[in-house]
């Protein structure tokens, strides 16, 4: 689901914005597993295969989390191996093998679906994992790191992001987030607006030409491609 289509803007928006005011008004101490919920629901929206992906991840990177200590460096490297070798498979598994069978013949081939926000949240796990070997953050609950790697308006698109930075947003006091909602409405609103033009309008408009270019390559010179 693309922020851009009327799914997002006409019903999961709307939808997740309502649960999620519900919640702050009479169960603020839910509000980190509402976000957790709604995000889960929108990996959803790309298929089951995308949450089962995900989860298995979030669950192998939070049992190594557990394993993890300061300037644990094999821990630090079962990380990694997992983390890169996870995106390698996801990623680049179905067209190396589709290009070896090309001189191998006789090869299988795969046609793996690339689950939603891979890339991003791979490198979000590893950046935890980093924090933790240089002894810059600790991870307690598996439900704040789950909503750190599956918070849906970064899935994406990013930024990468480090979890001290994000996480403690999630717990901010109730009140003050009740009476700051509606000027952060407004704010979150007119920014939404104004990506939604520079994309639909400008982005789209200019990508018909690109898109010109890209398929005559062979009789674009540098002054037309400029």
């Amino acid at each position: 689901m693309l922020f851009n289509t009327y799914a997002f803007i006409l019903v999961f928006a709307p939808a997740g914005f309502l649960l999620y005011y519900a919640v702050l008004r009479w169960w603020p101490r839910q509000l980190p597993l509402t976000l957790t919920v709604i995000s889960a629901a929108f990996i959803m929206a790309s298929g089951i295969r995308s949450v089962a992906v995900l989860a298995v991840s979030i669950l192998v990177n939070f049992l190594l989390i557990r394993l993890m200590t300061t300037g644990n460096r094999v821990v630090l490297a079962l990380g990694l191996a997992f983390n890169l070798g996870y995106l390698a498979y996801f990623k680049y598994a179905g067209f190396l093998l589709s290009n070896l069978s090309l001189l191998v013949k006789g090869l299988p081939v795969l046609n793996v679906l690339l689950p939603i926000g891979i890339s991003f949240y791979t490198f979000q796990k590893i950046t935890v994992l980093v924090d933790i070997y240089n002894g810059k953050v600790r991870v307690e609950k598996i439900g704040d790191y789950a909503l750190f790697v599956t918070f849906f308006p970064q899935l994406i698109a990013g930024p990468i992001v480090h979890y001290n930075e994000l996480v403690p947003q999630f717990h901010e006091g109730a009140r003050a987030m009740a009476q700051k909602i509606r000027s952060d409405c407004l704010v979150a609103a007119s920014l939404f607006a104004f990506g939604l033009f520079k994309k639909v309008v400008v982005a789209d408009y200019f990508a018909a030409f690109a898109d010109l270019a890209f398929a005559n390559v062979a009789n674009v010179g540098a002054g037309a491609a400029w």
